[in-house]
């Protein structure tokens, strides 16, 4: 008997040092090939450096990663603000991580938690480079291994637990330059000069933004959303977000955690570009579930997007792409919701500062924001429609022209008809552009005029 509870006992041994040699060598080889850690290893360590700092924390996935600017706030609010932001993070797994995780350092008086569009109803599972990206940074083990077994749930285990099978050092060579660079003292030191490039740079604070540039930027004309004519051929009726019944209850535990430690909760909805709005059939239940969630729970909801224009006018200009600002976008949504905080602690009504219905917001509109083309191939012809992304009060008018090489040549000057029929024959060579053009009815200001050109083919 004695004999069998020694075996038992010796093999338990055996195990666990089989666990921890097996866990060492993994971390050796992590070390070796997989890419040091970029701005996020940097976010992470100013997360929790100085401890009790920060006086309000702003965080969510990338969304808020570019879009809080922590050193513009400051100079606002008077306060010490953190972006606590983190790239292709969902709600019930990084986002949580990383708010636990910064939660048990800092103490601040005010939280911002900002979602995106995707954040309650997305099936998407949190993409391994996710987890990779954040985890090894977090401070705080009972949040690092609250991620990890919240990851359990999710695809992609081996990727995670192992990072080097899927992200690794792409060549022998650049083992070497790996090391140097993880040994290096600016590397070991936070040297924030080591996460600073022409497109995503770290400006301290949490704050990522992308950099402007013609990379960077969105464009009125030309603009490539393919859900805008996904859309169309679906038609317009707004349907219903459903929320998952994970993401509700994260959602509601973050809020608890943080009044039960007597902070203020407010949850923004991300700034995205109208033609986003436009071409997210479901947008508005998910503005109108979330709102009622949020205020459920005692705390507070706004949609920037929502915003009338003397607090926030979205410009497609200040986008990177469909759900992300650059820089410049950045900087104005940071003064927005500094002026919205500055008017609510004063005690003012800042309800008027938004508009109350989706009916509202889509006749505030007052403008073509965009324009596109859909078009169909019949026997020796081609038939192409326009759309255009405008309010519900304004009445657009289309101009369609035929580019071949620098020649182009007008098919229909200005009017309310929005399609048109091409022979075949009318298209001297293999392809050549059709070219929209849309702007409010009988205004001939050319800056408020948009285009759209699409390649059509005999």
């Amino acid at each position: 008997m004695h004999n069998f509870k020694g075996k038992k006992y010796a093999a338990s041994i055996r195990l666990i040092i089989f666990i921890i040699v097996f866990f060492i060598i993994n971390e050796i080889i992590i070390f070796f090939l997989v890419p040091a850690g970029s701005f996020s290893r940097w976010v992470e360590h100013d997360a929790v450096n100085p401890r009790n700092s920060y006086d309000l924390i702003a965080i969510g996935a990338s969304e808020s990663l570019r879009s809080w600017d922590s050193n513009r706030a400051d100079e606002l609010l008077g306060l010490h603000t953190f972006n606590m932001g983190s790239t292709s993070t969902i709600l019930d797994g990084g986002i949580y991580a990383t708010f636990k995780n910064i939660m048990a350092y800092q103490n601040p008086k005010r939280v911002l938690i900002m979602l995106g569009r995707f954040s309650m109803n997305d099936e998407k599972i949190e993409h391994p480079r996710a987890y990779i990206g954040v985890a090894p940074y977090l401070s705080s083990k009972s949040a690092k291994a609250e991620y990890f077994f919240n990851i359990l749930k999710m695809d992609g285990i081996m990727e995670r637990i192992f990072p080097w099978l899927e992200y690794r050092v792409s060549s022998f060579h650049n083992i070497f330059s790996n090391v140097k660079k993880k040994l290096s003292k600016e590397y070991l030191e936070y040297d924030i000069e080591l996460v600073q490039s022409s497109s995503v740079t770290y400006r301290g604070k949490g704050y990522c933004p992308l950099v402007v540039s013609e990379k960077n930027v969105m464009l009125p004309d030309n603009l490539n959303d393919k859900n805008l004519t996904k859309r169309e051929k679906e038609g317009f009726e707004n349907k219903e977000c459903v929320f998952f019944e994970q993401k509700i209850s994260t959602l509601k535990d973050m809020i608890s955690f943080c009044q039960k430690r007597g902070c203020e909760v407010i949850v923004l909805a991300a700034p995205v570009p109208i033609t986003s709005i436009y071409s997210t059939s479901y947008y508005a239940s998910f503005t109108n579930q979330l709102k009622e969630l949020v205020e459920s729970e005692g705390a507070d909801y706004y949609d920037i997007n929502f915003a009338k224009p003397e607090l926030w006018k979205s410009e497609i200009e200040h986008f990177y792409d469909r759900s992300h600002v650059n820089e410049d976008g950045a900087i104005k949504f940071t003064e927005a919701i500094c002026e919205l905080l500055k008017k609510k602690d004063a005690g003012e009504d800042v309800s008027n500062l938004f508009y109350q219905t989706w009916e509202e917001y889509l006749a505030s509109i007052d403008y073509v924001v965009a324009t596109y083309t859909l078009t169909k191939k019949e026997d020796n012809k081609i038939i192409a429609t326009a759309y255009s992304v405008t309010g519900t009060e304004v009445i657009p008018e289309y101009k369609f022209t035929l580019i071949d090489k620098e020649k182009e040549t007008v098919l229909q000057e200005f009017d309310k008809n929005n399609v048109i029929t091409i022979p075949k024959k009318a298209i001297s060579n293999s392809e050549v552009e059709l070219r929209v053009y849309s702007r409010i009815i009988g205004q001939d200001n050319p800056e408020l005029v948009r285009y759209y050109d699409r390649v059509i083919t005999k």
